[in-house]
């Protein structure tokens, strides 16, 4: 247990770098983060589902990792996040491709 909340403190330090690097504005119904010369509109259930989905990997590693990767339990939680996180790449990316 101790690694994984150790991995989630590391998850969210990362998040935190990234969010004082990039310009990150809250709007009523949307967040924009503005990376570079790209920006990121994105709804609210969409920004706390993947903050969800990235933390909850993070935890699930470190739990696999400090249990020698004998833990059921994470390695359920690891699929599940790890299938979820596929899901919404494949599902961004194709967002993305039709734009354009």
């Amino acid at each position: 247990m101790k690694g994984a909340l150790l991995a989630l403190l590391i998850g969210i330090g990362i998040l935190t770098l990234f969010a004082l690097k990039a310009d990150v504005r809250f709007f009523q119904a949307s967040v924009d983060v503005h990376v570079h010369d790209t920006y990121f509109v994105l709804d609210y259930t969409f920004l706390i589902l993947s903050l969800l989905v990235y933390l909850g990997l993070f935890f699930s590693v470190g739990g696999l990792v400090s249990t020698g990767f004998k833990g059921r339990i994470y390695w359920l939680l690891f699929v599940v996040f790890l299938l979820t996180a596929a899901y919404y790449f494949i599902d961004f990316f194709n967002v993305f491709n039709s734009a354009s």
